[in-house]
């Protein structure tokens, strides 16, 4: 009988790494993508836009309006006269600038898409309604019923791709 030898364990090619060194290096590149423009923009003095809202809140406190469509709006009075956005407005009084021109319309672009939002559900809502109704008289009602949110965007020009 021949002597067996025992079987000899072949070195492996591919040493097997944690899962936490397979998954870290996609990992950190996503961070790096999603954090790079902040940081670049920080480290370039671009300021970030100025908190706001539509409706007045202990924290959105300071009411102002638009001077492009007089879109009321509201801001953290403290934050909003410590950006350069309220240094341009203090140093040229009511003329608009750059800064405070791109402010406002990001306002007004913000109001008009929330706008554009609610018009888009009353009109929704409205064809609900009739469906659950039986005349056409009653049909003819509620299609008479203003929806003040599609009323707001057609004052402002806006209103053209809403219909049902």
């Amino acid at each position: 009988m021949a002597d067996k030898k025992p079987p000899t364990r072949q070195p492996q090619k591919r040493k097997e790494r944690s899962t936490f060194w397979q998954v870290f290096p996609p990992l950190t590149i996503l961070a790096l993508m999603l954090l790079a423009p902040t940081v670049i923009n920080r480290l370039a003095g671009v300021p970030s836009i100025p908190d706001f809202a539509f409706t007045q809140s202990p924290r959105f406190d300071v009411e102002r309006h638009t001077q492009g469509l007089g879109i009321k709006y509201y801001v953290h009075g403290v934050e909003f006269s410590q950006h350069p956005v309220a240094a341009e407005l203090a140093r040229t009084g009511d003329k608009p600038r750059a800064q405070l021109r791109a402010f406002e319309q990001n306002v007004e672009n913000a109001y008009k898409r929330e706008l554009h939002g609610e018009c888009q559900r009353g009109l929704e809502e409205k064809e609900r309604r009739k469906g659950r109704v039986g005349t056409d008289t009653e049909k003819r009602e509620v299609d008479a019923e203003p929806v003040e949110s599609c009323e707001e965007l057609q004052r402002l020009g806006q209103r053209r791709h809403l219909e049902l």
